[in-house]
This record gives C-alpha cells, structure tokens and sequence, in this order.
C-alpha cells in the first residue's frame, strides 16, 4: 500500500472523529469512491486506530501507577512496625 494513500486514509480518520460536517463527510465520501484502494486504506487505518486503543487501555495510567507507589509504600511501612 502506498505510504502517501495509508497517510491520507489516516488523515481522513483522524479528522472524522471530532469534525462530523457534511463537507468533510462528502470529501472523505468523493475520496473513497475515487479509487477502491483508497477504502482499503481508511480500514486499514481504522484497524489500526482500535489497535492503539487497545494498547492504551492497557497500559496503565500514571495515576494508576502512582497510587500502586502509595499502597506498595503504605504496605512497606506496615511490615516495619510489626
């Protein structure tokens, strides 16, 4: 796949998310419909953006880790009273 489409393809799915106007549903509509490999592409970067998120809900936030810190600290100190 071209570099140049998979980057457009991106491109239109990123902006997709926040912008649901009628112009930019009728340029990604007049994108897709002008050549088959570029829907291709958009799935392929849809695909790949449930990928990332994915990835993401994962891994664990900084809060999350911060408050592992506390209770790993609060844990530690608990043993050394004992």
């Amino acid at each position: 796949m071209e570099e140049g489409r998979l980057a457009r393809a991106a491109h239109f799915f990123a902006r997709q998310l926040d912008d649901r106007s009628a112009e930019l549903r009728a340029e990604l509509d007049a994108w897709l419909g002008a050549d088959p490999r570029n829907a291709i592409a958009f799935a392929r970067a849809g695909a790949a953006w449930e990928r990332a998120a994915g990835v993401g809900a994962m891994a664990p936030s900084p809060v999350q880790d911060e408050n592992r810190r506390d209770m790993a600290g609060a844990s530690q100190q608990g043993q050394d009273q004992q």
